[in-house]
């Protein structure tokens, strides 16, 4: 009697271990996960911020660009007006030639050419209904010495991240 209440005292500690071992196990690959998948969040949030940089950079370049264009379209339009309005006749031919090259230079350097197309960015979140089971943790085989054979049980985490138990 004593024999066999040594083996279940040492099958109960065995198993105790191996649970010990499991969880422990199971830790560590939830934690790896965790990294894992706070890693591919933050490596696209930063994609995301240096589209949005970029993005941001172009569009006030843009906008510097026309804006510097508009001043001296305005100046020039001024500048025009009042040598028209208050010029004499003389002032007007001795300018002509220089506001001839300022307006052909306004014609040559067409700035609506310069658009800002920003970028169309979209995100499709991976589907974790259409991942496949897999064995994270590992397997564990259990014996008796009367099982001519081994039978398994497997221990795994689905896509909801539950732990899931199969196997006799």
């Amino acid at each position: 009697m004593r024999g066999i209440c040594d083996q279940i005292l040492a099958t109960s500690t065995a198993i105790s271990r191996r649970k010990k071992i499991v969880l422990a196990t199971g830790d560590i690959v939830k934690r790896s996960f965790e990294r894992s998948v706070d890693d591919q969040i933050n490596d696209m949030l930063t994609e995301l911020q240096a589209v949005k940089s970029e993005s941001t950079h172009q569009a006030i370049n843009v906008q510097e660009a026309c804006q510097l264009a508009l001043v001296s379209m305005e100046s020039f339009h001024t500048y025009s007006r009042e040598l028209l309005d208050k010029g004499r006749p003389s002032d007007v031919t001795r300018a002509a030639r220089e506001l001839h090259e300022r307006a052909e230079k306004f014609l040559n350097n067409d700035v609506t050419a310069v658009k800002h197309h920003p970028p169309h960015v979209t995100f499709t979140p991976a589907d974790v209904t259409q991942m496949k089971c897999i064995t994270l943790i590992g397997k564990l085989a259990v014996t008796t010495n009367e099982q001519s054979g081994r039978s398994q049980c497997c221990i795994r985490i689905d896509s909801h991240l539950h732990l899931v138990v199969s196997g006799p």
